[in-house]
């Protein structure tokens, strides 16, 4: 959204994301107070943030490419199984984009998937 911002209207653009530990497993699956043990599939979530400013000025890098995401529904009933549930998304986005681009997964250093770290 920021780079789309960049392209058109804004000049500089604070793009910033963060989570905390089990806040979605706190409120939705186990909340801390009923003593429940995760299933072995289950996710952990992680307290991390990130940002970037995107900017028309200054000497790259540069956004050359977007690729956005939907949603694959493979049928996957397990609520704390989110691995399985997301792959088939995260598979449809890398070969939509190497579709749209052209290009292939030896064209990049790495190709990394906060959920799967996936690696080439």
């Amino acid at each position: 959204m920021g780079a789309i911002a960049v392209e058109g209207f804004a000049k500089n653009v604070l793009c910033a994301t963060s989570s905390h530990f089990c806040s979605a497993e706190k409120q939705f699956r186990f909340p801390l107070e009923l003593g429940n043990q995760r299933p072995p599939s289950s996710q952990w979530t992680v307290t991390g943030s990130g940002a970037a400013i995107i900017s028309k000025d200054g000497q790259g890098p540069y956004i050359t490419h977007i690729t956005p995401g939907k949603i694959v529904d493979m049928g996957i009933k397990d609520a704390n199984n989110m691995g399985a549930a997301m792959a088939p998304a995260f598979a449809d986005t890398l070969i939509t984009h190497f579709l749209d681009t052209g290009r292939n997964p030896s064209y990049y250093d790495a190709i990394i998937s906060r959920r799967f770290r996936t690696y080439w």
